[in-house]
């Protein structure tokens, strides 16, 4: 909380939701804090996407950025990412660098080789048009005057690009424009932590931006740093969920986009050499060391992804109609 409010280019406003808040575990954590700019917003309905918007539709500023409770980010990181902002209205989403905030115990160093969050060290661009040049060098301009020695670069497309939104970059540090997020909808409630899908709404609404228009950008300048799970038990849930929100995220597309679904199909035997070649790109950086039952754990997750998105749905759905049977208005 201290590194947000006292980053080196004023957030107009900061909205802390409780998602909790019948444990007042927020309210009694922030107590001692006395700023204006800070509210706390109650969000009785578990699972991120709900917290997330709330906070989204309680925003009053043409940016919103997101940092989950486990991240601290660097007193530069507003700026860094309202400097890619300003550089073109076409721009929609930033994503920002997310590194470890410490490395001391061996499932940390395991999580990172299992790909972390870091999406590489130069700036990139994701435009569904033609990239001008005049855009392109003022993003390089950015990189440079973040220390990069590096222009800015086209973003990588993976083999399933732009489906599993994964290029991008993390939940962990993404703004966007209020607006256009406030367009596709905000955060999808079945999917996420707090759900049987357990992750995978930010790479929902990534896909979303791009495929609605907007240009994406990932900014390794805004850092921000994470608190890696420190023992296998924890760990080992976190590979599950990852597994499970990659393909449940994916299944909502089939079910809301069935056109895609031919697109789609063309790119899975490229994705499943992708998941189980010890070469690939995703496996390659993983040691002698790395435990195995990690990879069949996110498999496993990646198997019951499309069974967690369709309860999940369900559940959402029962839990509307509900609230509107019993709404007394």
């Amino acid at each position: 909380m201290t590194s947000l409010l006292n980053q080196d280019q004023p957030l107009d406003e900061l909205i802390v939701v409780d998602n909790d808040p019948t444990s007042h575990g927020v309210s009694q954590r922030l107590a001692g804090i006395d700023d204006t700019r800070l509210r706390i917003l109650p969000e009785p309905r578990l699972g991120a996407s709900h917290a997330r918007n709330t906070g989204l539709a309680n925003v009053r500023t043409p940016l919103v950025a997101f940092v989950d409770d486990d991240a601290v980010p660097d007193l530069d990181w507003a700026r860094r990412i309202t400097e890619v902002f300003d550089c073109d209205e076409r721009i929609q989403c930033v994503t920002g660098l997310v590194v470890p905030l410490s490395l001391e115990t061996v499932e940390q160093v395991w999580f990172e080789e299992f790909n972390g969050f870091e999406k590489g060290y130069r700036l990139a661009v994701w435009s569904p048009d033609r990239l001008d040049v005049a855009l392109q060098d003022r993003l390089s301009t950015l990189a440079h005057e973040a220390g990069s020695p590096s222009p800015a670069v086209t973003g990588r497309r993976g083999v399933a690009f732009p489906y599993t939104a994964a290029e991008f970059g993390s939940g962990n540090s993404m703004a966007f424009r209020t607006s256009a997020l406030r367009a596709i909808g905000g955060f999808d409630p079945a999917l996420g932590p707090g759900t049987s899908t357990c992750a995978g709404e930010d790479l929902d609404v990534f896909r979303a931006i791009y495929l609605s228009g907007g240009s994406m950008v990932y900014q390794p300048g805004a850092v921000v740093r994470h608190h890696h799970r420190r023992d296998y038990g924890h760990l080992r849930q976190q590979v599950y969920a990852y597994g499970t929100g990659l393909t449940a995220h994916m299944t909502k597309l089939v079910v809301t986009r069935p056109a895609r679904l031919p697109h789609l199909l063309t790119r899975a035997p490229a994705s499943i050499r992708v998941l189980l070649s010890p070469r690939s790109e995703k496996n390659a950086g993983k040691s002698p060391f790395f435990p195995a039952d990690l990879t069949r754990t996110e498999l496993r997750g990646i198997i019951r992804g499309p069974w967690a998105y369709l309860r999940s749905r369900r559940a959402i759905r029962r839990a509307e109609r509900s609230a509107t049977h019993t709404d007394p208005s």
